[in-house]
């Protein structure tokens, strides 16, 4: 940092990590304890001239209030040039939804807490068995899901990027319960490949690409059963256009200037 900055670079800092530059509320984190040295041993406003961050309110989470901020995320580049829909190939899944197991027991951790998985399975158990929707849970093989949902549902293990980004054209929506989640990119990808996204409205990052042409917003299970019927209508007219609205509003061509 000090070589590069000494030859004349500029650095910006970016949220791209749970609430980071805010403290980290997940309690599995190394960073959620305040004493880590990471957050005792560096001022991060000072190492940086700027900020990209990914929030409703930044001023919650980047404490420098004379800092240039700007919305601006990774998840804001994903490539709809290459990852597009392939008509060709067959709906095999309702729904994506990516939550990795943080162990081989299944006990809740890392993963557990930022996919919202406690949450997740009363919207899962929703959607088994009341809306009888198949779905594509990425990362939790072997693990416990509500019942009902064993039948339809397909669990697989960590899928290597490569396979995993064929996924997008089996599903028809991504399933993204997360809160404390930086602006997935998996949310991105699903809009790219023009499948709309059900998103919880309290995410950290990610809920600015939900609009009523790309999906809906929840809160949690009190409300879902009701989001989630005004979006399978929604889905089942062809109201959407999930894959026009990310390149209208976001992408290399709109994000790269700003």
């Amino acid at each position: 940092y000090n070589d590069a900055k000494a030859k004349g670079v500029h650095f910006l800092g970016m949220s791209s990590y749970c609430e980071f530059p805010g403290h980290i509320t997940n309690p599995h984190d190394i960073l959620h304890d305040k004493n880590n040295k990471a957050w005792t041993d560096y001022d991060y406003y000072e190492l940086t001239e700027g900020w990209c961050h990914c929030f409703r309110n930044p001023d919650k989470y980047i404490t420098n209030k004379n800092i240039p901020k700007i919305l601006l995320s990774e998840s804001d580049y994903a490539n709809y040039d290459g990852h597009k829909p392939d008509s060709t190939v067959e709906k095999k899944y309702d729904f994506l939804y990516v939550c990795l197991k943080d162990n081989d027991k299944c006990e809740d951790g890392w993963q557990a807490y930022n996919r919202n998985w406690v949450v997740a399975k009363k919207c899962l158990d929703i959607m088994c068995n009341k809306f009888k929707l198949k779905g594509l849970l990425v990362g939790r093989i072997n693990c416990e899901i509500p019942e009902g949902c064993h039948q339809i549902m397909e669990l697989t293990d960590f899928m290597e990027y490569s396979k995993y980004i064929k996924v997008y054209n089996q599903c028809k929506f991504v399933f993204v319960p997360n809160i404390y989640d930086a602006s997935p990119r998996v949310l991105t990808e699903s809009l790219c490949f023009n499948l709309p996204g059900l998103v919880n409205r309290n995410i950290v990052g990610g809920w600015k690409y939900i609009s009523d042409k790309s999906g809906e917003l929840f809160v949690d299970e009190n409300d879902f059963e009701d989001v989630c019927n005004k979006f399978l209508r929604k889905l089942k007219n062809n109201e959407f256009a999930a894959r026009q609205h990310y390149i209208d509003n976001f992408g290399t061509k709109i994000y790269g200037p700003k």
